[in-house]
């Protein structure tokens, strides 16, 4: 009698066993991936430290911004000649990576803010495919007035669904500068609860202000 209840036991208990596993290996292929999108502060130079510090492209409306994945952060930037308006077929841009130690070497005393991003399988899967395809192959050029790195951000995390899609000429009056994404990706983060990182720049430099 022991036996036959052990038994019926094994057989009631089994197909809970079976759909449990089934339901954890699915949500593991679901979700749980993170890309990092780093946004670096405009700035310029304070008066008293002017013999010490430089001027940076954009000042008060520079800085830049670009998206991590697994460690490496790539980034969309001039190559070759600077181009004032963009061109649709002589690009004189690229997409480009670096380690994180390298990124973390470069934003020493640097005003930044990074903000988490959870994806789904699917969407770390397309990010992965951009990323080659656009290393590989620039989509457009980059230029003062035309597409450059926020425009280029926002591109990207249009096709992963995490903000609505844009034309290109949408893009590039839309996000002209890093912190007018800047302001829109901290405004996503705090409805759906992202995690932020901050960190402050050098007392030589004014920075931009959110």
């Amino acid at each position: 009698m022991i036996q036959q209840n052990l038994w019926l036991l094994w057989l009631v208990c089994m197909p809970v066993s079976v759909y449990a596993g089934t339901d954890i290996d699915a949500a593991e292929r679901d979700t749980i991936k993170f890309i990092k999108v780093h946004f670096l502060y405009g700035s310029k130079p304070k008066k008293e430290f002017k013999f010490l510090e430089k001027k940076w492209f954009g000042g008060m409306h520079g800085g830049h911004v670009s998206i991590e994945t697994d460690s490496v952060v790539t980034g969309f930037g001039p190559k070759g000649k600077f181009h004032v308006f963009g061109h649709r077929k002589n690009f004189h841009s690229h997409f480009f990576s670096q380690g994180m130690p390298e990124w973390m070497d470069d934003s020493v005393g640097m005003k930044y803010v990074t903000v988490t991003i959870p994806l789904t399988w699917v969407q770390y899967q397309r990010i992965d495919s951009i990323h080659k395809a656009y290393q590989n192959t620039p989509p457009y050029d980059y230029a003062f007035v035309g597409m450059r790195c926020a425009a280029a951000t926002y591109d990207i995390l249009s096709q992963l669904k995490l903000v609505s899609n844009r034309g290109r000429f949408g893009m590039v009056t839309r996000y002209f500068y890093p912190k007018l994404l800047r302001k829109r990706i901290l405004k996503l983060a705090a409805e759906r609860k992202y995690v932020i990182h901050q960190q402050s720049g050098r007392i030589t430099r004014k920075w931009e202000k959110d």
